[in-house]
């Protein structure tokens, strides 16, 4: 019966009506159920409420690559459902993430639907990355497949007594970690070098510096420097002292050389005081203006040279132990395996007319 007022003992049947777009989810108050229509037996006075909510649209789509599904199935769901939707990636592809009114990349991934919600699955298609390495040393994560789009970080770990000389392939630099965002099938190499300990030094008369791998090395520490590296060495004599030559790993008498590290080396470049006995003695013609200076273990001439002039050097009878080291125009330099020798004579000749002063 219809109506407010029932005698004790009626018997009423309670039928609750949802509007559009909701749906009943039970009796509350004097009556707790689940039942629609109820029966209810009045023995006292009561209150009882019938209970609502409404109903929400779950719209879910997957790009090419993939198919998604939500669990429990369907498309329509009461406020406060509990979902587990479950993106599925065809082969050759992978599940990259959710976008849309859940954004996130866990799968399967659980929601609350609290409104109409539309969901996007995005799939790319895999790439792979090959790594190649060389020398002892490894690269991590050490190639695989992975979706387009990610960014992936490579960490070059060299075996100890070694290091990273260079990436290459589809990669640059010397850093240890290279990064890059994943487009095609590519091939990364890697390429690992030993460590080789560096010693500079120099005896009294003068100093010393190098330049490896870009950097300047200290002098009479062990420096550890990639394997195979050039290192550029200058010998600066000091005032009263000429470079003789280098000794230990490179014996080299050039005051600028350079070395490549393929071991341990040690190097230490050798300086000598240059005596008063070789000072250097010369008469020349007036018409030729000739003047000489010692560097090191070398004479220089410096002379004005008009095209019409030679010059020929003698040493005190006995030239052979001097190497006329010729250019095309002055300064000329000459050397000697006999740098005591106190005295020189030098002669300069006219060669228009051959005679010699």
């Amino acid at each position: 019966p219809t109506g407010t007022n029932f005698t004790s003992g009626s018997t009423v049947t309670l039928t609750a009506t949802p509007t559009a777009g909701y749906v009943f989810t039970g009796w509350t108050g004097d009556l707790v159920s689940t039942n629609n229509p109820a029966d209810l037996v009045m023995t006292t006075n009561r209150t009882i409420t019938a209970n609502f909510l409404p109903i929400y649209q779950l719209n879910l789509s997957g790009s090419s690559g993939g198919s998604v599904a939500s669990l429990p199935y369907g498309s329509s769901f009461v406020s406060g459902s509990a979902l587990t939707l479950t993106a599925t990636s065809s082969t050759g592809f992978a599940f990259v993430g959710w976008t849309g009114d859940f954004t996130g990349a866990a799968n399967p991934a659980s929601i609350t639907l609290t409104s109409n919600m539309t969901i996007a699955a995005n799939f790319k298609p895999l790439r792979t990355v090959t790594i190649n390495t060389y020398g002892a040393g490894q690269v991590i994560p050490n190639g695989g497949s992975f979706p387009e789009g990610k960014i992936v970080t490579l960490e070059a770990r060299p075996s100890p007594g070694n290091t990273l000389w260079f990436w290459f392939g589809s990669a640059s630099g010397s850093a240890s970690n290279f990064t890059f965002t994943v487009s095609s099938n590519i091939t990364i190499g890697a390429y690992f070098v030993p460590l080789y300990n560096f010693t500079l030094s120099n005896s009294l008369g003068g100093t010393v510096s190098a330049l490896g791998n870009g950097v300047t090395l200290a002098n009479d520490v062990t420096n550890s420097l990639r394997g195979y590296s050039s290192i550029a060495l200058t010998a600066t004599p000091s005032a009263g002292y000429s470079f003789q030559a280098w000794t230990g790993t490179l014996t080299n008498t050039n005051a600028i050389a350079t070395i490549s590290l393929n071991a341990n080396t040690s190097v230490r470049a050798i300086f000598t005081a240059i005596s008063s006995g070789q000072a250097a003695r010369a008469q020349v013609p007036a018409a030729i203006p000739l003047s000489i200076s010692v560097e090191g273990n070398l004479l220089r001439l410096d002379w004005t040279d008009d095209g019409s002039r030679s010059l020929r050097l003698l040493e005190s009878g006995d030239f052979q132990n001097w190497l006329l080291i010729t250019t095309s125009a002055p300064p000329y330099f000459l050397s000697t395996n006999r740098p005591n020798k106190q005295f020189y004579r030098l002669e300069a000749a006219d060669t228009a007319s051959g005679s010699a002063k």
